[in-house]
């Protein structure tokens, strides 16, 4: 199918009438940001010193946050530890009006948290803090039932 200017037009139309179903990877991205002035003296790193910090949804969450800035309603779907960094998780969604309701909360796991370090605007490190087992099949079971939802129609239906 060819993009031409009327199927643009179509798809833009319908912007903000969605329900999207999104499964993935639920995480907070961290963003320390700072300034180096001295090399370590335990080994030949930079010491970032930390002057500001941020904390926004990463994943599957931060892709439920662009749909939803586009006026589309986003199904987030996936698991977070039982940890402080779900609630954060949970929080920062409400800022958004995403529902939190199909997040499983998976004691087997933490919430995933993608930590990058900036100094003088430029990325030094980043380090993650995340369980990669498959989930078990309990923890899958509890994701299932919205699969099972009736197909993702529009809100115009």
């Amino acid at each position: 199918m060819q993009l031409d200017s009327e199927r643009i037009r179509a798809i833009t139309d319908r912007i903000g009438q969605a329900r999207v179903l999104i499964l993935g990877d639920i995480m907070l991205d961290e963003y320390l940001i700072g300034q180096v002035n001295r090399i370590s003296p335990e080994a030949p790193v930079p010491v970032v010193e930390i002057q500001s910090d941020r904390l926004l949804l990463g994943g599957a969450a931060n892709v439920a946050a662009n749909i939803r800035t586009l006026g589309d309603e986003p199904i987030l779907v996936g698991t977070v530890g039982e940890d402080e960094a779900s609630i954060k998780v949970s929080q920062l969604l409400k800022k958004k009006s995403i529902s939190a309701d199909h997040l499983v909360n998976d004691s087997s796991r933490r919430t995933s948290i993608k930590t990058r370090i900036i100094a003088h605007g430029q990325q030094v490190v980043r380090t993650d803090r995340e369980d990669r087992h498959e989930l078990d099949e309990p923890t899958w079971k509890k994701c299932w039932p919205v699969l099972k939802l009736s197909p993702m129609t529009s809100k115009r239906s």
